[in-house]
């Protein structure tokens, strides 16, 4: 058997609830693969996770150890911890813009920084990600005046630019069409085959019964607590 790269690890995690983190996290232990896909089921009442900010070693953990390509992220150096971050992509519960860069600025800057790809390159790829989620281009001037489902499929732009190691999705689909889901699950599924492991939290029935996420690593929050899920096959008739 084939053995893959951890990619991250929480091990035995504990967070508490603050004025950041509406719901808190108990002793939360997961491995995820390169190629692999976590579905992670909330509710409406499961908003503001700690589980992401957490993943990219931007909060520290009162408990347990969270580990990302093999290193602990707080035994890291501040230069280290910039360098790993920089393999990580991420589509916010809420926007996540820079307010002073525009939009297209906003999309190329990690990869700008963490790659050697020239501008064009960068430009070129951002331009076929739109076009791939059905956007005419990518709008001039700041974020602040595009209308949210437009600026949402931008930030899928984002997330999927270059080959990130890690790709975390907080409830990317809300509110979308099944059209658009489609050209959303098919950007994961290639980001998978490239090596990438992708964490999806919903709580959309469409995304959690989608038949091309069948058979995934799945868990819902259940309290503070992270309970496996037993993943569905993809010809199983109980899903939509």
């Amino acid at each position: 058997m084939e053995l893959r790269r951890t990619v991250l690890e929480f091990e035995r995690v504990t967070i508490p609830a603050s004025e950041a983190y509406d719901a808190p996290m108990r002793n939360v232990s997961f491995r995820l693969e390169e190629g692999q896909l976590m579905l992670i089921r909330v509710d409406e009442a499961s908003d503001h996770l700690p589980l992401a900010d957490a993943a990219q070693g931007l909060i520290p953990t009162p408990s347990g150890a969270v580990r990302f390509l093999g290193e602990e992220w707080w035994k890291m150096g501040a230069r280290r911890e910039a360098q790993m971050r920089g393999k990580t992509r991420r589509i916010f519960e809420s926007e996540g813009w820079i307010s002073n860069l525009d939009v297209m600025e906003n999309i190329l800057l990690s990869e700008f920084h963490h790659t050697h790809r020239s501008m064009d390159e960068l430009t070129a790829e951002a331009l076929t990600l739109a076009s791939n989620f059905g956007l005419n281009g990518i709008p001039p001037g700041r974020h602040v005046r595009l209308h949210a489902a437009t600026l949402r499929k931008l930030e899928w732009v984002r997330a999927f630019m270059g080959r990130p190691e890690l790709i975390l999705m907080d409830r990317a689909a809300l509110g979308f069409s099944r059209p658009d889901l489609a050209l959303l699950v098919g950007a994961v599924r290639v980001a998978l085959s490239r090596g990438a492991a992708v964490i999806w939290i919903t709580l959309e029935d469409c995304v959690w019964n989608h038949p091309e996420l069948a058979n995934t690593v799945r868990y819902a929050i259940q309290g503070d607590e992270m309970i496996p899920v037993m993943a569905k096959s993809a010809d199983d008739p109980s899903k939509e």
